[in-house]
């Protein structure tokens, strides 16, 4: 159990900040990759988008989609290699272990969710399992942001936040361990 001194809205929250942004700074080429790479990504792929989709917003709409989800699934990078800083991984142990399980994920997350090629075109397969990839959930609420459609993006955030939320649980129980104290794994 966390004494009053760590408690997660006091002084050790502050602590554990000001660590990772430390961190940050002294080895930014993940967070500066999260940054440079999308612009690239967008910039090289807006063309075909485009001509997939005859020019006009549709295309653009589906660059924007396609460069906002997936990169946004790669960022979670940055948290995972922090966790794995401090303490040794929750699922992984090693930075290429992490590498993998993030880039992978990260691009199947993406594509399957409909980001990268929109599902209309994607196998039937792909389309009745595109539900259960965050990404699937991210990609509609932007298509319903673009249209307007506000219970469409409440309902993709609520999903979104169930998954955070979930993910979330999970790595807070494998880093307290069966004792209820933080270990390393």
């Amino acid at each position: 159990m966390l004494s009053r001194n760590r408690s997660p809205a006091g002084p050790g929250l502050a602590v554990l900040v000001r660590h990772n942004l430390l961190l940050m700074r002294r080895e930014p080429g993940p967070l500066l990759s999260r940054m440079i790479l999308p612009i690239a990504f967008l910039t090289l792929l807006r063309p075909l988008y485009l001509a997939a989709w005859h020019g006009g917003a549709a295309g653009n709409q589906q660059a924007v989609i396609a460069t906002l989800v997936t990169f946004s699934l790669l960022a979670l990078s940055i948290s995972g290699s922090a966790i794995l800083t401090e303490r040794l991984g929750v699922i992984v142990r090693s930075v290429g272990a992490l590498s993998a399980s993030y880039d992978i994920g990260g691009m199947l997350l993406s594509s399957m969710g409909g980001a990268l090629v929109p599902l209309a075109v994607l196998p039937h397969w792909v389309r009745s399992v595109a539900p259960a990839s965050p990404g699937y959930w991210a990609a509609r609420s932007l298509r319903s942001a673009f249209a307007g459609d506000t219970h469409g993006v409440l309902l993709g955030c609520l999903v979104l936040a169930g998954v955070a939320v979930t993910c979330g649980a999970i790595a807070s129980m494998r880093l307290r361990g069966t004792a209820g104290r933080l270990v390393a794994l």
